[in-house]
């Protein structure tokens, strides 16, 4: 039996409008609401990442620029020694830090926790406070004590931690070749400085003519007699002290 080219034609129609249908997605669409339709926001199922969000520490593209956490990581220092200090020649950027690294970069020496910016500076021949000097303001000015009687020469000097054996911190000796001349020492009559006050056998003047027994007083009880003196009586008295007898110009 034959069909009609009518019939045929509706049968056709109709299992055509069976099909599935298969029409293109909605490309408009904004899945997150967040204003960027999908061919534009880089993750349309999280409203809070789109073109010229704020970007955030979180190992997420926020602003769909093609970057990760670009200008909001923190630079990291490792801290090798626990002082709170790190090692500003290992650094790696991150949101947060690892057990052992810092924020800091100013440790001069990793390796020990005595040594970092806000210790004390030691005489040690290091740089304890990390300041690019070694043993600044703490070093000593030493002099020698070539006598060893515990007074040193101002002249030789030395400046040092520990100066060591010969060193003394004192610089009042005037006699560093004498043990028996220094501060400490007691004046004696000797024509010498003994206790380098400035003054030589000062107590020693028992007539105050400035001149001692010792330093060439012929009389230490008469004040007008010590070497030199200019009037000089005819009475066989020597005041000069040069050893003549002045009523006979004979030496005594």
């Amino acid at each position: 039996m034959r069909v009609p080219a009518l019939s045929l034609g509706l049968l056709l129609l109709t299992a055509c409008d069976d099909k599935p249908d298969t029409a293109s997605p909605d490309v408009d669409a904004d899945a997150d609401g967040d204003g960027f339709i999908e061919t534009e926001d880089c993750d349309d199922h999280d409203a809070a990442i789109f073109p010229g969000a704020e970007e955030a520490c979180d190992s997420a593209d926020n602003d769909c620029d093609g970057e990760i956490d670009e200008g909001v990581t923190t630079t990291w220092h490792l801290d090798a020694d626990g002082d709170g200090f790190g090692n500003p020649d290992w650094g790696e950027d991150a949101c947060a830090a690892a057990s052992g690294w810092v924020a800091d970069a100013t440790d001069c020496d990793d390796l020990d926790p005595t040594v970092h910016p806000h210790a004390a500076e030691a005489c040690n021949d290091i740089d304890d406070d990390c300041d690019g000097d070694i043993d600044e303001d703490v070093t000593g000015l030493w002099y020698a004590d070539a006598d060893g009687d515990g007074y040193g020469d101002p002249d030789t000097t030395s400046e040092t931690c520990d100066a060591g054996e010969g060193w003394v911190d004192d610089d009042s000796d005037c006699d560093d070749g004498d043990a028996a001349t220094n501060p400490g020492a007691d004046e004696s009559c000797n024509d010498i400085d003994d206790d380098c006050d400035g003054s030589i056998d000062e107590g020693f003047d028992n007539d105050g003519d400035g001149w001692t027994s010792c330093g060439g007083d012929c009389d230490d009880w008469t004040g007008w007699v010590y070497p030199g003196a200019w009037d000089e009586p005819d009475d066989g008295v020597d005041a000069d002290c040069d050893g003549e007898d002045p009523s006979t110009g004979d030496d005594d």
